[in-house]
């Protein structure tokens, strides 16, 4: 897979590889510290510093996002 391009800096997209999987975490973690856009049913976009906390959080769910920053 090659590498994408970068469309903005200080901002990671976490990536699931369904909207199902994404949406059962997303009702389970809080968010309300995390600054977060979703922007389709399978990404959310975060600032770069909140990536990795925001990927622990999926994890404990059981979701392991890609995390393109």
């Amino acid at each position: 897979m090659e590498d994408l391009p970068v469309i903005a800096e200080g901002v990671a997209l976490l990536i699931c590889e369904t909207p199902s999987l994404l949406e059962e975490a997303l009702v389970k973690v809080d968010l309300s510290d995390i600054p977060h856009h979703r922007i389709n049913p399978k990404a959310i976009l975060v600032p770069a510093e909140f990536a990795e906390a925001l990927s622990e959080l999926l994890r404990q769910q059981g979701v392991y996002p890609r995390i393109e920053e």
